[in-house]
């Protein structure tokens, strides 16, 4: 490289950088945060930040998130192996884009070490090809916890989230928040417990889901077609808003 080359040192768009005062108070959240999901049982694992290409996009996985591509990029003198290092079908791999994907894979790599329940907390980078912008980065940490069953999974492994959601919160006094919930379980159940029909709960369940985008007038004349009227409609409505 010639004298007078420069080299721009700024950090790419959306790939954030720590001082020392920063990366300080991110190893305290991630101590206060691991202690948390350890006394609820959750045991750490890692997971590459490479997986193959095809696992991230299996079966429509990917959702709306662009994946970052791996290329190997060669030196001017070894030119010759490009053919050979170009990655095509099974062996196109890809930075991961959250921990979800990769977990599945690390239970199917896994499967006969592993007992079930498996309650794992996993705390690593995951890279996302979106625009950057101000609380939005490309390269980012998921703090993710999961229990995975086979077969059949206690309700309770869902009831233990929003406790340790609340533990987490209080420990790193973030002042006052709101947790809420949206499971269609809980929603099937209350719809349930006040008498509505069973073949029209599916149908309740889509028009509740629908309050933020039509409101609550709307959503309670549509409740109406269903043969649901003013009480339990008040009811409905408290239980998605709170």
């Amino acid at each position: 490289m010639a004298k007078s080359d420069k080299i721009n040192f700024s950090t790419p768009s959306g790939f954030p950088e720590f001082l020392p005062g920063e990366k300080r108070l991110e190893s305290y959240l991630l101590d206060t945060i691991r202690r948390v999901f350890e006394s609820y049982g959750f045991t750490p694992i890692e997971t590459p930040a490479v997986e193959r290409l095809e696992v991230l996009q299996a079966k429509g996985n990917q959702g709306d998130n662009i994946i970052y591509g791996l290329n190997p990029i060669l030196p001017p003198n070894r030119q010759a192996e490009k053919d050979k290092a170009g990655e095509t079908g099974s062996e196109a791999r890809a930075l991961k884009f959250d921990q979800t994907v990769p977990l599945a894979a690390y239970i199917a790599r896994h499967l006969n070490d592993l007992t079930f329940p498996f309650a794992r907390y996993q705390m690593d980078v995951v890279f996302r090809g979106e625009r950057a912008k101000d609380g939005r980065f490309r390269q980012f940490r998921q703090c993710d916890i999961d229990v995975v069953g086979r077969r059949e999974l206690s309700l309770l492994y869902d009831a233990q989230m929003p406790a340790i959601i609340t533990e987490i919160f209080d420990a790193i006094n973030i002042g006052d928040f709101l947790i809420r919930i949206n499971n269609r379980k809980i929603l099937t159940g209350f719809f349930k417990s006040v008498g509505v029909e069973e073949e029209k709960i599916k149908s309740c369940i889509g028009i509740i889901d629908s309050l933020e985008k039509i409101g609550e007038a709307k959503v309670r004349q549509e409740l109406e077609k269903e043969g649901i009227f003013v009480e339990q409609t008040t009811k409905n409505h408290r239980l998605y808003s709170y």
